[in-house]
């Protein structure tokens, strides 16, 4: 992306899997020093951040940054949301002070929730990477917000229908680097996930319990199937009372090494209502799995990325269907992965990406 004054900024502090792992990737794959600004929080130090996102990292700044989602699941989610957006006022002056004394070339806020942020002073891009279901009014608000940047980034079609925006912008896929997954001891991982040779096993993997992932109609599906040589992974969600007795359902909470899990897994699926991709199924497309998507060849295929490469690896079912899905499982339960894989397109996402910024 050529030597300049870069800074990223993101919307949490986690350091396994999601957005961060995407953004991990990009930092790394740069050939410079770039600053991080990421949320205050008790829980995870400055010096981890550095750690986790590279040598890369300069300096990293912490701000009460804002949180602006359109998702609100409960009481308690909202009360979070009024809470991190008073912090975020309070910090506000701050964070521009800080942008106007560094003078930033490139300015990248790595998720939507940032979008306040944003104004036309600085070279700011953002990554859209979670779907828009703001009602009609404040969509409007926020798309006026969001033309606000210098450019836009989708990682799939549907984050871009859902908001609307087309000014400046471009659907990216994340980037992925899954060279390290054939290198992952089989025999030793099976027996940390109590899993018998042969036996094939489907992935579940959400970096957060909320409905919208679907991960308890996943697993009602997968009981229902009753396939006899089969293991439901469900990594990340905690457990739930109604499927944690299952011998053939096994909750591993959040993992680190998400290679394994890759390497073991004949397919990873996702449960959402609607036609969804993400990093979970290239992450294990170019691990050698299968995938399992909710949506509609006919429709659908042509909104994923390398759909001609990965074709005979990619199976829809309707979205929360149960009988769709249900059946899936079962045509799929004795048909495991021909090989385990390590592919990676680090290098052709930045420079996708820097030819972009440089438009």
């Amino acid at each position: 992306m050529g030597e300049s004054k870069k800074l990223f900024i993101t919307h949490n502090t986690v350091t396994v899997g999601g957005a961060n792992h995407s953004l991990k990737n990009l930092i790394n794959g740069l050939d410079e020093k770039v600053d991080l600004m990421a949320p205050k929080d008790v829980w995870v130090s400055s010096r981890v951040l550095k750690n986790y996102f590279g040598s890369n990292i300069r300096k990293v700044y912490r701000f009460d940054l804002p949180f602006r989602t359109s998702y609100l699941s409960s009481i308690d989610h909202c009360l979070d949301w009024c809470e991190r957006e008073v912090n975020y006022r309070k910090n506000r002056k701050a964070i521009m002070d800080l942008l106007a004394e560094k003078q930033y070339d490139f300015i990248h806020l790595n998720s939507y929730v940032l979008y306040p942020l944003l104004t036309k002073k600085y070279p700011m891009y953002i990554h859209i990477r979670e779907l828009c279901n703001a009602a009609a009014f404040p969509k409007r608000m926020i798309q006026r917000k969001i033309r606000e940047s210098r450019g836009i980034i989708y990682i799939d079609y549907p984050t871009k229908e859902a908001l609307g925006v087309g000014k400046h912008s471009m659907v990216l896929n994340n980037p992925f680097d899954q060279t390290n997954v054939p290198t992952v001891d089989l025999q030793e991982a099976r027996k940390r996930y109590q899993i018998r040779e042969g036996e094939t096993v489907f992935a579940f993997v959400a970096a957060t319990d909320n409905s919208e992932k679907g991960m308890e109609f996943v697993a009602d599906a997968f009981c229902k199937a009753a396939c006899k040589n089969a293991k439901l992974l469900i990594v990340g969600p905690q457990k739930v009372a109604a499927f944690a007795g299952k011998n053939n359902i096994l909750f591993t909470g959040r993992v680190l090494k998400m290679d394994e899990i890759y390497a073991l897994s004949d397919y990873v699926l996702r449960g959402d209502s609607q036609f969804c991709i993400g990093r979970t199924v290239y992450e294990g497309l170019y691990s050698g799995c299968g995938v399992m998507i909710p949506g509609c060849a006919k429709t659908d295929a042509k909104k994923v990325f390398e759909y001609d490469t990965f074709r005979d690896r990619i199976f829809f079912y309707r979205p929360r269907n149960q009988e769709s899905l249900t059946d899936l499982f079962r045509e799929r339960a004795d048909k495991k992965k021909e090989a385990v894989l390590g592919l990676s397109n680090i290098t052709q996402y930045i420079k996708k990406l820097q030819d972009f910024i440089l438009e």
